[in-house]
């Protein structure tokens, strides 16, 4: 996972990786919030809604962070003029049915964080093999963002995107003899999508 850097985006991916699904994106019923408990507050889940992803759910510490109640509002609200990178990297992640992960800066009216965000895809039921979901975390590098400033994040900037965690999926994969879909993708000038073209099979 060299295009993670925070420990817990990767505690998250690992989780993810961890459920089942075998070829396919982990079912939502298989999430369970207990073994992510430490995780929760920055924790969402986002879902397509007639073409356009909004918050299904969102953590504690959004409301923080945003100044405002996520749930029901469109994912696109806390990425501004950048969310055309990230809706490509969601189009990337489904079709791949891997984690995409957002390196971006979060900007307060008097500093800057730096931000990861993982978001990981599933599907809400068995007979839906289509990514119908996603389940996400925020990791900051500054434990406590919030004192930089008094005021919640006014604007989001993209740094990169990057489609991973093929190995993590190939390896439970093979242990089910299961295919992982091969992928390949270009980058983009402004926030470059990346993916290593991958094929297991048992």
């Amino acid at each position: 996972m060299d295009d993670i850097r925070f420990d817990e985006t990767k505690d998250m991916v690992r989780y993810w990786a961890s459920l089942g699904g075998g070829s396919h994106a982990p079912l939502r019923a298989d999430v369970s919030p207990r073994d992510i408990v430490k995780l929760l507050p920055r924790v969402f889940i986002i879902a397509n809604d007639d073409g356009v992803w909004k918050f299904r759910l969102a953590g504690t510490e959004f409301y923080v962070f945003y100044g405002r109640e996520m749930t029901g509002q469109s994912f696109s609200s806390i990425w501004g003029g950048d969310f055309a990178a990230v809706s490509d990297g969601l189009d990337a992640a489904a079709a791949a049915r891997l984690p995409l992960v957002v390196s971006s800066d979060a900007w307060t009216m008097d500093g800057v964080v730096e931000v990861e965000t993982a978001i990981l895809p599933l599907r809400s039921t068995s007979d839906n093999a289509e990514v119908d979901r996603f389940i996400g975390l925020q990791t900051f590098k500054s434990a406590k963002p919030m004192l930089l400033s008094g005021l919640p994040f006014v604007q989001a900037s993209v740094n990169s995107t990057a489609v991973v965690g093929e190995k993590e999926r190939a390896s439970l994969a093979q242990a089910r003899g299961r295919i992982v879909p091969a992928m390949k993708l270009g980058e983009r000038p402004d926030a470059s999508i990346r993916a290593v073209e991958n094929q297991v099979s048992a």
